[in-house]
């Protein structure tokens, strides 16, 4: 049987919150055995976030189930000595470490990538932060925290999505975390790739703020532009190719519609082929008029509609719907998985690639669930070691 593409690569993950969590989460998919280190008894802040109810009385964070799905848990106290000996064994075993503590943490502890490159010349070690850590790229920012609301804020992202005259807007979703993850994710198969060819690891270095940046491209290479920056346009200023419109059950996202053909058919459609008379609809706002039609009718046969005149329609989904939607279920993008005494049905992989099986879902570890086998059958501990390093509260 084919294998997925990163089995035989071993991550170290030392990640908390949501984009390194993520980062390791796609490696773990792609066939990496990831083993996840936390603090003993705690372990990582998410698994002490909301909980979801069970049917056999244990904490089920909701969170931290869905980001570290398919990962090997274990638990090491990195201040004490033997638990940074036991994490340097780890590392002299494994491929990949990927950390996303704050800026100057694991340096005073010890475990920093000039300390582990001696111990693992071929480990790729992997840093996301706000900002960057690299002492040769320092700018003004790089000892300050960010968090997914900051990141897209400074990136513009925020400002580029407030309405005329109104306050920068957040997208709900943690983009600042999952988009840094996924350049994270590029990043290491590319330092993996060099090391095929060099033998040799190296740091890899990533800001959530470059990533954000990266992302508002458009926008930023505007500004070579010279002269006063204009407001971002909206569907309530007329036709554009953007329009967000009511129908009877919900919204519409209207895209694709730039071609004047396209509004001359729809104009017909419902009625008002008068606005096509010297393309008067330029000059009109088009938004009420378009939904005195697609208010009367589903979001489903408002998209058939516009589907068969070229536009490129979309209802605004709820996530109930998106969790229950037949395409994603076509697609193969759901993994389903029994933990904590219920089951789970969560989002999957959107990397399809011919050659490569499909990995169906697994549980994320319960706290220290790997220990024995990570420190005792990988790194080769005895029995008479582990027990004294759990009677110490090293793991």
């Amino acid at each position: 049987m084919t294998k997925l593409p990163l089995d035989g690569i071993r991550v170290i993950d030392c990640s908390h919150i949501v984009a390194a969590p993520f980062t390791t989460m796609l490696l773990a998919q792609a066939g990496a055995q990831v083993i996840k280190v936390e603090p003993p008894r705690t372990g990582e802040w998410y698994r002490r976030g909301e909980t979801i109810p069970n049917d056999i009385g244990e904490r089920a964070p909701l969170i931290f189930i869905a980001l570290n799905r398919g990962k090997l848990g274990v638990t090491l106290n990195l201040k004490d000595p033997q638990g940074k000996d036991a994490f340097k064994k780890l590392v002299a075993a494994s491929d990949v470490l990927v950390e996303n503590y704050r800026p100057g943490a694991l340096k005073e502890l010890g475990l920093d990538f000039d300390v582990l490159k001696a111990v693992n010349p071929r480990l790729i070690y992997t840093s996301i932060s706000g900002y960057g850590k690299r002492a040769d790229l320092r700018g003004p920012y790089s000892d300050w925290t960010a968090h997914n609301p900051s990141a897209q804020a400074m990136s513009g992202l925020m400002d580029g999505s407030r309405q005329p005259g109104g306050p920068p807007m957040q997208v709900s979703a943690p983009i600042g975390d999952t988009i840094p993850a996924l350049w994270t994710a590029y990043g290491i198969t590319l330092a993996l790739r060099q090391r095929e060819r060099t033998g040799k690891g190296q740091f890899l270095d990533i800001a959530m703020y470059d990533t954000m940046a990266m992302h508002n491209y458009g926008a930023v290479a505007a500004e070579d532009v010279d002269g006063p920056r204009a407001e971002p346009r909206h569907q309530q200023l007329g036709p554009s190719h953007h329009m967000l419109f009511e129908a009877q059950d919900g919204w519409v996202m209207l895209s694709g519609a730039m071609e004047h053909e396209k509004w001359e058919a729809l104009f017909r459609y419902i009625g008002r082929a008068d606005l096509n008379q010297d393309q008067k609809y330029l000059a009109v706002n088009i938004k009420p008029i378009v939904e005195g039609w697609s208010k009367q009718l589903p979001r489903a046969e408002v998209c058939r509609v516009m589907l068969g005149m070229g536009f490129s329609p979309a209802p605004v989904q709820t996530a109930k719907e998106v969790y229950n939607c037949p395409q994603l279920e076509a697609r193969r993008m759901f993994v389903e998985y029994e933990h904590l005494g219920r089951k789970f049905r969560q989002l999957g992989d959107p990397v399809k690639l011919t050659d490569v099986p499909y990995a169906p879902g697994s549980p994320p570890p319960l706290l220290g669930e790997h220990n024995e086998y990570v420190f005792g059958e990988l790194i080769g501990f005895s029995q008479e070691q582990l027990q004294e390093m759990k009677a110490k509260g090293v793991f």
